[in-house]
């Protein structure tokens, strides 16, 4: 993360500079010696990029509450409000012989 002032910053500020950036708001953090305000930008690295399916890959693998692997097909129900997040292990699959293999189930929807 880097300061308008061109510091880095202390722990805490960058904890707060992280949130501020991944969110995508320009803001206000203290400095390292925690006196003299810096403004807070986002970088390209610390935003996030939203998840896009892989080239023709649109089978949706997510994952329940329960922690069930579930994936979804194109034309299913509950697939357009399937939201895939990487970050908890969900992900795309290309078929669905690539999803039962990986132990995910069909949705029975």
């Amino acid at each position: 993360m880097k300061y308008k002032n061109g510091s880095s910053g202390g722990t805490a500020v960058a904890a707060v500079a992280t949130v501020a950036a991944v969110s995508g708001v320009i803001g206000v953090a203290l400095s390292q010696n925690n006196q003299e305000p810096v403004t807070v930008e986002p970088t390209l690295t610390s935003i996030q990029k939203p998840v896009e399916e892989p080239k023709n890959c649109l089978i949706k693998g997510n994952i329940n509450n329960k922690g069930e692997k579930i994936y979804h097909m194109p034309g299913q129900k509950y697939y357009s409000q399937t939201v895939i997040e990487p970050e908890k292990g969900e992900r795309w699959f290309c078929t669905e012989q690539e999803a039962t293999s990986a132990g995910w189930r069909k949705s029975k929807v």
